[in-house]
C-alpha cells in the first residue's frame, strides 16, 4: 500500500460551519504531508508527526480533533460521513508513514552490514595476497578467517 500522492480535501459544509459557528478551515492530504488552513493561512505538517486523530460524531456533524506536538487542531462543522472519510484516510496515511520509516531503517541497517561485509572481503583479499605472495600457500593462521 502506498500513499497517493493525488490531494484529498476536506472542510466544514456551509450549514455545518454556520450552525457550528466554525473558522473557516481546510485540511488537504497529499502523500505525507497534511496541509492544514486556517482562516486561509496554510501550515503544512509531516503526518507521521501527528499523535493521533479524535473524531466525535454529532447528530450531522463531527468534531475532529488532531493531537500535534506544536499543538491541539480543532475542526467542527464536517458532516459526519466526511469525518469518516478523513479518519480513514489519515489513518492510511500515518500507517503508510511508519511502513516507509521502517523500510527506510531496515535499508539503513542492511547497508551498515554490508559495509562491514564488504570491509571484511577486502582485509581477507588483502591478507591472502600478501600470504600467497611471501610463502606461496595459506598456512593455519587463516583459520581464523
Amino acid at each position: 500500500m502506498t500513499i497517493p500522492n493525488r490531494a484529498q480535501t476536506w472542510h466544514p459544509s456551509a450549514l455545518g460551519k454556520r450552525v457550528t459557528k466554525s473558522r473557516d478551515w481546510r485540511l488537504t492530504l497529499t502523500g505525507p504531508e497534511l496541509t492544514i488552513t486556517l482562516d486561509g493561512e496554510p501550515v503544512a505538517r509531516d503526518i507521521g508527526s501527528f499523535g493521533g486523530l479524535t473524531v466525535t460524531p454529532g447528530r450531522l456533524w463531527s468534531h475532529l480533533e488532531l493531537e500535534h506536538p506544536d499543538r491541539r487542531f480543532r475542526f467542527r462543522g464536517i458532516p459526519n460521513r466526511r469525518a469518516a472519510s478523513f479518519a480513514t484516510a489519515f489513518t492510511a496515511a500515518q500507517a503508510e508513514a511508519v511502513r516507509v520509516l521502517r523500510l527506510l531503517q531496515l535499508v539503513d541497517e542492511f547497508d551498515q552490514a554490508a559495509k562491514q561485509v564488504r570491509l571484511f572481503t577486502e582485509a581477507l583479499g588483502t591478507a591472502v595476497a600478501v600470504q600467497l605472495k611471501t610463502k606461496g600457500w595459506l598456512t593455519t593462521e587463516f583459520s581464523a578467517y
